[in-house]
């Protein structure tokens, strides 16, 4: 029980590697910028550095950072490398107020999973 494994690997690396695909829900707009720029901070953002599985982003943030032209660029980077989004809703936001950048259902992210494998 307490003997050493064989092939250690650092936990990044082994999740990134067994993945058959990566799900992030909510995506904050902190983390889709560390995605974007390559930043590994944490264990989330090593992994998703280090996985050649497909990447499902469900964004979840205040309109006002949805907007932004940073948010945007960031978007379209990790779009331009395959990332697949599924949508954002319009709704009551964590903040308190409403609009654009409620995070989709559970079910349908998980259908819009289901249908892009």
């Amino acid at each position: 029980m307490f003997a050493a494994p064989d092939d250690w690997k650092p936990e990044h690396v082994s999740l990134a590697e067994t993945a058959d695909l990566v799900v992030i829900a909510p995506a904050t707009a902190d983390v889709i910028a560390k995605i974007a720029h390559g930043f590994a901070d944490d264990l989330l953002t090593a992994t998703v550095l280090a996985c050649a599985a497909p990447l499902y982003i469900a964004p979840a943030m205040n309109s006002g950072m949805w907007e932004s032209p940073v948010t945007q660029d960031n978007f379209a980077i990790l779009a331009k490398r395959g990332a697949r989004f599924v949508g954002m809703d319009v709704g009551e936001l964590a903040c308190g107020s409403s609009g654009t950048g409620r995070m989709a259902e559970p079910q349908r992210i998980f259908a819009e999973v289901g249908d892009g494998e």
